[in-house]
């Protein structure tokens, strides 16, 4: 059994495999990552449109032991369906490259009310899928839009120009706010609708150009970080 922080391992993938299963290991590298990519995190102060404030920060790994109350149907709507570990592990230990991802939290190192993320395409290294999760007791205050406009600045910062998005049709709420930056939806299957859109122009968002340029350095920095 692991009794001490994870260094590092000897051997291949078999290896690695193989010290996963011992007690106590996993846990051990997700606080390892998450303490050293935190050195490169400082959360964003920012103000929802009825004056709350709450902080932005990339996505660390840990985060999914931090999240707020989700609803079966604020789940469903996000994931068509219920996620299992596996697509959990790949939601919160992002790497910030191909996946960038943003949390916005209650306190500097509170909880996680909603989360951000886009997903790069392999075969179009210029587009992204993008998601958003807004924890239930939270909805209705200009999170989502805040949430689209921070993913648009890192979106800039990355290389990316197109988003896509696949919805559940009677997800009002995130066809909503992708309305306002120009998406036209087409049947994507049974319930389900689907966009793409330009990136919005970072001088046609309602962030502040303080907080615009600290979701820029951000960005830059946890990429620069995993280079």
């Amino acid at each position: 059994m692991a009794t001490e922080q994870i260094q590092g391992w000897s051997g291949g993938r078999d290896a690695f495999a193989a010290m996963l299963e011992i007690p106590g290991v996993s846990e051990s590298l997700v606080w390892t990552a998450r303490q050293r990519l935190a050195t490169f995190v400082t959360p964003i102060p920012v103000c929802l449109r009825d004056g709350a404030q709450f902080y932005l920060r990339p996505i660390l790994p840990g985060d999914s032991q931090r999240l707020a109350r989700l609803s079966p149907r604020t789940v469903y709507r996000r994931f068509m369906g219920v996620p299992g570990k596996r697509m959990i592990t790949y939601l919160f230990e992002v790497d910030y490259l191909e996946h960038f991802a943003w949390a916005l939290t209650d306190e500097p190192d509170g909880l996680v009310v909603a989360d951000a993320r886009f997903i790069r395409h392999t075969d179009e290294p210029d587009s992204a899928e993008l998601a958003f999760t807004v924890g239930d007791d939270y909805q209705g205050r200009g999170i989502g839009t805040l949430l689209m406009e921070a993913l648009s600045v890192s979106a800039h910062a990355s290389g990316v120009r197109r988003f896509t998005a696949s919805v559940l049709a009677e997800n009002h709420a995130m066809r909503s706010i992708l309305n306002r930056y120009g998406a036209r939806w087409e049947s994507d299957g049974p319930g389900v609708v689907a966009t793409i859109l330009d990136v919005p122009r970072t001088r046609d968002l309602d962030l502040s150009p303080r907080v615009s340029i600290q979701i820029d350095v951000a960005t830059r920095q946890m990429v620069q970080a995993l280079c």
